[in-house]
């Protein structure tokens, strides 16, 4: 999911370049305004039992030719997003770069300009059913961020186990007076069904059913009474819910 916090460009899905696969994710900070914010969360994953977490993801980001200085925050959760812990920060003039600076939109050409990280969690509160990463940009006027190859290891008594993110999503505005709108990143064509629940677990309304294809997808939640609601999203056998409120 993510959360286009100042409603302006956000994350997508993109053919243009990719470090594997054909797509990946692009954040075109290149035309966003100084002091924005743009987020992404994965699901929530069932890591109990894990003694170690392994978290890798490549991304590819060129500076500006002027100083600028943006902000890259991975952060990871064990309440399913209440409160998160910082594990990694990059800046845009020392740890971020990929690809020599440019003053025109970035768009990695090849291989050489991406990179890529593992980080390695033991510790924390992260070990059980209620685990999920956040990605969290914040501008100061620099260039384009391009993120692929998200991967999620659980490391079990048993073996392990490979997890990759289910939904991508932001609701927004929440809370709310009017009308949301849901922001649904896919990566591949999938069945989805989406519907609203009302604070006594009646159903309001299946907000969306049926296939979807890649790309981002909007999807209107109307305005319902006053009171606490939550969405669930369905695909392929995965569940996910969002708490959201109407005022």
């Amino acid at each position: 999911m993510s959360n286009n916090i100042n409603a302006d460009e956000t994350w997508e899905v993109t053919p243009n370049a990719y470090f594997s696969g054909t797509k990946s994710l692009r954040l075109r900070n290149f035309s966003i305004d100084a002091g924005n914010i743009d987020e992404l969360y994965s699901a929530t994953f069932d890591m109990t039992g894990a003694d170690t977490i392994f978290l890798s993801y490549k991304w590819a980001y060129a500076n500006r030719v002027t100083e600028t200085d943006d902000r890259f925050r991975i952060s990871v959760s064990g309440d399913c997003g209440e409160s998160w812990s910082v594990r990694k920060l990059r800046k845009g003039l020392t740890t971020l770069p990929t690809a020599n600076p440019t003053n025109t939109q970035f768009t990695p050409s090849g291989s050489a300009d991406w990179d890529g990280e593992t980080l390695v969690l033991v510790g924390g509160n992260w070990f059980n059913d209620r685990f999920r990463v956040k990605f969290d940009f914040t501008s100061y006027g620099g260039n384009n961020l391009y993120l692929d190859d998200i991967n999620i290891v659980g490391s079990f008594p048993t073996g392990v186990r490979e997890v990759q993110p289910v939904f991508m999503y932001n609701i927004y505005p929440n809370p709310s007076e009017y009308e949301m709108t849901l922001e649904l990143v896919q990566i591949q064509n999938e069945w989805v069904q989406v519907e609203l629940y009302n604070a006594l677990g009646a159903l309001c309304e299946t907000l969306y059913q049926g296939q979807i294809g890649s790309g981002m997808h909007r999807i209107s939640i109307p305005h319902q009474s006053a009171g606490l609601y939550t969405v669930v999203l369905k695909k392929e056998g995965h569940v996910n819910t969002q708490k959201i409120v109407f005022k």
